[in-house]
């Protein structure tokens, strides 16, 4: 009985892993000959990609709390809520110190109201897709309750093919956050949890591919179950490389779940 559990554990993970280089093939070649262009007359449901400056009306929420001290405004942020895993480690060599391995137990994005200017015209940017697309928790309704643990057959929005930004991260303990995230109850204990974020600033660069509609005048970048949206500070091109290092990563790790899949068959059956 055991031999056939884990073999069947053996190919889940490589069809998972198949799965997401699949799904993340598809996403390269919907940015296949796509460029940043200009915006003249809007026509609802046209997809465009545009590039530009980072202007914010509106912060995004908790951001002061999540990213102290930030240079400027920030109209976007996103983060995951993790754990550390005991007695793993790993060597920061940028800051050449050892840091404890951490476990994602939940992740999300947060924005204000924000918009990329170019050429004289401001476009919003609406990312309510990417947290939908996700099922990812506002954090402010994020609650942390006993025993949250790694969940290996999820992709948490930390890791999403769909926003890609570059830059320093920031991190804060947890237990600097209550207010801002919830406890199951008062015994739960925020201890060695960390929120981790990479803000979008006012003045950043960014590059936004997506469906334009005109909301109340207003042209409005948003995703939908048609066109995904793409959040980056990178280039196009850049993001389409991003893609490419995912789908050599997802094909790397199914080919080698499915060789030890066949091999343990094989042996098992010897």
């Amino acid at each position: 009985m055991f031999k056939y559990v884990f073999g069947g554990l053996l190919f889940i993970y490589s069809a998972w892993s198949g799965y997401h280089l699949l799904k993340n093939g598809l996403l390269y070649h919907s940015l296949s000959g796509v460029e940043p262009t200009s915006i003249g007359t809007v026509v609802d449901g046209e997809r465009i990609a545009v590039k530009g400056t980072v202007t914010i009306d509106d912060p995004a929420p908790a951001s002061k709390e999540v990213i102290p001290h930030p240079s400027r405004r920030i109209g976007m942020y996103v983060w995951r809520v993790a754990k550390n895993k005991p007695g793993s480690n790993k060597i920061d060599f940028r800051n050449l110190k050892v840091k404890a391995n951490k476990k994602t137990v939940g992740s999300g994005i947060e924005a204000g109201t924000l918009a990329v200017s170019s050429d004289g015209t401001t476009v919003r940017v609406d990312p309510t897709w990417v947290r939908e697309a996700h099922g990812a928790p506002k954090l402010t309704d994020f609650t942390v309750v006993p025993g949250m643990g790694y969940r290996n057959f999820r992709l948490y929005l930390w890791r999403t093919p769909y926003v890609r930004l570059s830059g320093d991260e920031a991190e804060v303990p947890l237990d600097q956050l209550e207010g801002v995230v919830e406890k199951y109850d008062a015994e739960t204990s925020l201890a060695d949890m960390w929120l981790q974020s990479r803000p979008l600033e006012a003045g950043d660069t960014l590059t936004v591919y997506g469906e334009v509609h005109s909301t109340g005048g207003t042209p409005v970048i948003r995703g939908t179950d048609e066109t995904p949206l793409f959040i980056t500070n990178d280039s196009i091109d850049g993001l389409r490389r991003y893609l490419l290092k995912l789908m050599s990563r997802n094909a790397s790790s199914s080919g080698f779940f499915l060789v030890l899949t066949v091999l343990f068959v094989f042996y098992a059956n010897w």
